[in-house]
């Protein structure tokens, strides 16, 4: 399970003897605060309904939201197999494990540049 600060953000210099961690009520020891090397499957769920950017106070939500979606494919591209799926009221785009890496990085830059990539409207096929 993630430590995480108020701030959303790993924490640090913190030591094994400051944590506490329980299951199911009972007490369980701490072993390592080391990140586990493994690599992983990842999946980026982005949100590009219009509440998300139809009006200039929610465009804010969306750039934070592909500013931590950057910043998370940045922290982990190396390590770890990571797709792509943005929805509104339906799954809009999928970029899948099988299209690599970088695939999903050209499209957070693409999406980045494209200020109308949010939907206003649902969206039918």
């Amino acid at each position: 399970m993630p430590v995480l600060s108020s701030w959303s953000l790993p924490p640090l210099n913190v030591s094994i003897s400051a944590l506490e961690a329980r299951v199911h009520g009972k007490p369980v020891r701490i072993v390592s605060l080391e990140p586990d090397p493994r690599p992983h499957r990842l999946v980026l769920v982005l949100d590009i309904s219009g509440s998300m950017g139809s009006s200039e106070d929610e465009r804010a939500l969306w750039n934070l939201e592909l500013s931590l979606a950057r910043y998370f494919f940045d922290a982990n591209r190396q390590r770890s197999q990571i797709a792509l799926l943005f929805f509104n009221d339906q799954v809009n785009d999928v970029i899948d494990f099988s299209q690599g890496n970088s695939a999903v990085g050209v499209k957070l830059n693409q999406v980045a540049e494209d200020q109308k990539y949010v939907k206003t409207d649902v969206v039918t096929k």
